[in-house]
């Protein structure tokens, strides 16, 4: 019996074990959040879901078994990600806040301001808002490569995937796969929102 079988069950082939780990080991250098996770559990949940969709494999696609089983690991740990990055964005559990309660409840004073007088000159807000928003998108963008950068500006200007792929000479797959790299690191950045 091969040793990753004893570890996984005789269900996955050594190779399969190879690329999973692989995949999981580049997503936990490249996120931080994850992290705190185990490798050995994520390695697990990501064959688990490779064990549910590798059916789904048609060798006359050209694509080889490793590059198939890699996306459908990535898609996986991008699920993840994302439910990681958005229990991190999460209000953490507190007292209930209403517009009409006081914001300094010191239990003294009946005129204390509310929530809502304290945010009463929305067109300063907004202005503020805006620049703190822009300041975000600018760190954001500045973590993306050459290539991505030019992608952004491509699509912002109305381009399709298609046009896109035959101006810079590249397969359509490869864009699609940096459409998610770019999406992925503007949600870690908290601007994901503007990431479609």
């Amino acid at each position: 019996m091969r040793s990753s079988a004893l570890q996984y069950g005789d269900d996955f082939d050594d190779w399969e074990v190879a690329v999973a780990k692989n995949v999981v080991d580049g997503f936990l250098r490249q996120w931080e959040c994850l992290r705190p996770e185990d490798f050995d559990d994520l390695t697990q949940e990501a064959l688990l879901h490779w064990l549910q969709k590798r059916n789904k494999y048609r060798a006359d696609k050209k694509c080889k078994p490793t590059t198939f089983m890699a996306r459908v690991v990535k898609n996986k740990l991008r699920d993840i990600l994302k439910a990681r990055l958005a229990k991190k964005r999460r209000p953490k559990s507190g007292p209930e806040l209403r517009f009409s309660a006081p914001v300094a409840d010191d239990g003294e004073d009946d005129e204390s301001p509310t929530l809502e007088n304290a945010v009463e000159d929305t067109a300063a807000a907004k202005r503020l808002s805006g620049v703190e928003l822009k300041l975000d998108i600018t760190a954001a963008t500045d973590k993306l490569s050459p290539r991505q950068k030019l992608l952004c500006k491509m699509l912002a200007g109305g381009m399709s995937m298609s046009e896109a792929s035959n101006q810079l000479s590249l397969p359509r797959a490869t864009l699609y796969e940096e459409r998610n790299r770019i999406q992925a690191i503007l949600l870690a950045q908290g601007v994901g929102d503007y990431a479609k």
